[in-house]
């Protein structure tokens, strides 16, 4: 037995990390060695063998949660000797839902019923064939579920949550670091000259962005009034695009250690995992990069109008020539 297998089958304080874990709402929040425990006890309590994963975690409206997997469904159904029965199958054509019906019976005769439901439609063929089976699972994991006390998501209904994001854990429970094949220390922050490229054209695209919205507010003399400022600096910028990374599973939570300020941090090891990771990726980032800056914008547009609504006049005309020269960071 490994000592990694050994922290996670020793007994958790489960009192204790449970008063936590219902005050934060979130596994992120607590140590990793409380992180393992929790699992462990999540595990042992359901009488789920910890070295398969039958848990994993998911990122989810910025917090850390657990979800089940098959594994943990398929364990279930033999360690409780389930019987798995399909009641009625419903598509509805008009509503674009095709629903199952569920009921899981124990050895003594009692029994839980429980639904799935999924999205059919525009689907046809093959897509249509693979939203049924998904229903089906979804159906049965769901009652399983409910029947062995697991208010948890299974995996099936994951992936339709708007935001949420699969995080990768060891066997142990606990969260692996982040993949970015740097090379770099214990790749988990990117290169030197990973992180310089990612900076480069970060300060590229600010300085753009900061400069047409300076000219904006440019006097025929030449001068800026005192209350225009810059609309963010690169540690501003940098600090969120880790924040989001992290809350869309991008990141793991690990990454930046609670309480690390993005002041006391090389700036960029983290995100520029992200930048280089794959193109899809990078287009991402570097989505939420504008998202993020025209936000900004749009916030100081709206208190400089409130303050000083003397500022205002051709100003809306120039911006919206601005914009079309400004351009999303590069390659």
């Amino acid at each position: 037995m490994t000592t990694e297998l050994a922290t996670a089958n020793k007994p958790a304080p489960m009192p204790e990390i449970m008063e936590r874990v219902i005050a934060m709402g979130d596994l992120s929040r607590l140590s990793p060695e409380d992180r393992i425990s929790y699992y462990a006890a999540r595990c042992e309590a359901a009488g789920l063998d910890p070295r398969t994963q039958p848990f994993q975690y998911l990122s989810l409206q910025g917090k850390l949660t657990l979800y089940a997997s098959k594994t943990a469904t398929d364990q279930l159904i033999a360690k409780h000797r389930l019987t798995v029965e399909i009641v009625e199958r419903r598509m509805d054509r008009d509503a674009g839902i095709f629903e199952v019906h569920c009921r899981v019976k124990f050895p003594d005769g009692h029994h839980v019923e429980d639904f799935g439901a999924v999205t059919i439609a525009g689907l046809k063929g093959d897509a249509l064939c693979n939203a049924l089976l998904k229903g089906v699972s979804k159906a049965k994991r769901r009652t399983v579920l409910s029947a062995c006390g697991l208010g948890m998501l299974d995996e099936t209904e994951v992936e339709t949550i708007p935001g949420a994001a699969r995080v990768l854990s060891t066997p142990s429970g606990q969260l692996a670091p982040p993949r970015n094949n740097s090379g770099h220390g214990r790749g988990q922050y990117a290169s030197e000259e990973q992180t310089e490229t990612y900076l480069r054209n970060l300060r590229i695209y600010l300085g753009q962005r900061n400069t047409a919205w300076l000219d904006r507010w440019t006097e025929d003399d030449g001068q800026i009034p005192d209350e225009v400022k810059d609309l963010c600096n690169e540690w501003q910028a940098d600090n969120h695009l880790v924040k989001w990374a992290i809350q869309t599973g991008r990141l793991d939570p690990a990454s930046m250690p609670d309480g690390e300020s993005v002041k006391n941090r090389q700036i960029g090891r983290y995100t520029a995992i992200v930048y280089h990771c794959s193109k899809q990726e990078h287009a991402a980032l570097s989505k939420e990069l504008k998202r993020y800056i025209d936000d900004q914008e749009a916030r100081q547009t709206d208190l400089l109008r409130k303050k000083h609504p003397e500022l205002f006049g051709d100003a809306d005309e120039a911006q919206a020539t601005a914009d079309e020269d400004v351009a999303t960071p590069s390659e």
